[in-house]
């Protein structure tokens, strides 16, 4: 029979409360998400046919909840017998650490969910990267996504 193990005493650290979004914050990221949204993944992802025999993407859009901006999808059921006849999915979530700092994460093809640093706006004058690309890895400036 395998030993019990002795209970011991463990410090446990308070956790470090969440920042708050700014509400100038929140609608700058607002805006600039619903841009790239449908600048690029509208036409790019939103077409008239469907790969999946039970499924078809309709829209995407994006909204806040307390401190992190999901990405959502919207599916309509090819089936006709489907309880639902659509239904939203998050794809990716951005969540605020601090005034242009967010960290990102997003499920892959491997069902495995991959988190990283994202940088949105240069914070000297709170533009897009000129490219208008989204800076991934904040230490290498060029690197863009």
């Amino acid at each position: 029979m395998a030993k019990k193990r002795k209970k011991i005493w463990v410090y446990s650290p308070a956790k470090l409360p969440k920042p708050k979004v700014p509400e100038a914050e929140k609608k700058l990221i607002l805006e600039k998400c619903s841009q790239f949204i449908e600048s690029e993944l509208k036409p790019k992802c939103i077409t008239s046919e469907s790969n999946n025999p039970f499924f078809r993407l309709v829209d995407i859009f994006g909204k806040w909840y307390r401190n992190f901006f999901h990405f959502y999808a919207v599916y309509d059921s090819l089936d006709p017998d489907s309880p639902k006849p659509s239904f939203e999915k998050r794809f990716t979530r951005l969540e605020y650490v601090a005034p242009d700092r967010f960290n990102i994460a997003y499920m892959r093809h491997s069902v495995s969910i991959e988190s990283e640093q994202l940088r949105f706006f240069n914070p000297i004058n709170r533009k897009l990267p000129p490219d208008g690309k989204f800076i991934i890895d904040p230490t290498q400036e060029n690197r863009s996504v």
